[in-house]
Order: C-alpha cells, then structure tokens, then sequence
C-alpha cells in the first residue's frame, strides 16, 4: 500500500477514473529488512530500465528465480523482536495508507471499492485443522481491511470468502499461496460483475 499510494498520486489521478478498485496486501505482508517508507530507492532511470526489461520473459523469468533463492524462508506473523526482518508495511500503516488511498480518491470525485485478498484454502491444501504463517498474516490483514472500509465507509467485496474452501482456484496452493489461476480471476470477475450489477438493480450508484 505505500507503493500504491505513491502510485496514485504519481499516476493514476492524472487519467481521471470514475472508479478505483483497490487490492492490496501480499506485498505488504513481505519481509524485508526494513519497511517500505524507510527503503531507498535506486535514480528513477534504474526504475524505468526495469520497467523495459520487463517485457522480457526471460527477465522477469530471472528476476522472479532470484526473489525465490532470496526470499526468507520464514515468515513470522510478527517479526522477532531485535530480529532483522520486519513486515514490508506493518498493520498499522497498512490501514493508514487504505484510509489515506480513499481519502485522495474521494476527494478527486472518484468512486473508490476494495477487494480483500485472496488465498489458497488451507483448508483444501494443507489439511483440516491446520494452517501456516503466511495464512494467519493473510488474515489479520483482511481484518483490518475489512475494519477499516467499514469505519471509512467505503464499500468491500469481500471475494477472500469465494477462495476459503476452494480446491481449483489455484495450480499448487500449497507452494503457490498468493498467485490464482485463471478460475480464480474468473471467480473475482464475476463477483466484481455480481456486486455492480446488485447495485443496478437496487437502484443504488455504485
């Protein structure tokens, strides 16, 4: 969300949108060995060459094996104290930047929705009775997701309910948590579908 909050003010207000559906989460759950407000970044040139080489396959292709060989195999719901790795945002600033993302929306006149994020059912994938760190960070971030658009006011589709006892909706949900297949981004279209078309037909203005 610190990301997408710089990105929304950088960019995404200049295209005036009538409508903005936020999702956000996974990233924010990464380690990192230190939050994203306290990163810095390379020259702005180093961030467009990477935005160029992306079209590569075979970049992204390396640049994805690499996250994997560096990407800590732990994954605590709360850092150690004194340990070095930290959440990339914390709880608490995740729901600042939400607040603040509907806030800069609204006040530009642009109808703001959220999505709550998704995961592969432990349930389904890892056995009854049983879950992992990555599954409970998921889901004290969709609390306060789901907390924080209701004390805003700002409408929730709440598609993190469609995944919870689903087998098909990812490829290997074990290994690969976060990342749906195509069912998945079907059953996310049709609830996006489904909430505006409810909507319609109470009369409402989404």
């Amino acid at each position: 969300t610190y990301q997408g909050l710089r990105f929304l003010k950088s960019e995404i207000l200049s295209f005036h949108p009538d409508i903005i559906i936020f999702s956000y989460g996974w990233n924010d759950i990464a380690l990192s060995e230190r939050e994203d407000k306290d990163q810095k970044f390379p020259p702005e040139w180093i961030l467009d060459l990477d935005d160029f080489l992306s079209f590569s396959r075979f970049y992204s292709f390396l640049k994805y094996e690499l996250s994997i060989l560096l990407r800590p195999r732990e994954h605590p719901l709360e850092p150690l104290q004194g340990g070095k790795l930290v959440f990339r945002v914390s709880l608490e600033d995740y729901r600042k930047n939400l607040t603040e993302m509907a806030r800069i929306a609204q006040d530009s006149g642009i109808k703001v929705f959220f999505l709550s994020i998704p995961v592969s059912s432990a349930k389904v994938f890892l056995g009854p009775g049983k879950t992992s760190k990555p599954h409970i960070a998921n889901k004290h971030y969709n609390k306060a997701l789901r907390e924080t658009t209701s004390e805003i006011g700002v409408p929730l589709i709440d598609v993190a309910l469609l995944f919870e006892d689903r087998g098909d909706l990812y490829d290997n949900g074990r290994e690969e948590f976060i990342h749906y297949n195509a069912k998945g981004h079907q059953v996310i279209a049709d609830a996006i579908y489904q909430y505006f078309q409810e909507q319609g037909n109470s009369g409402s203005s989404p």
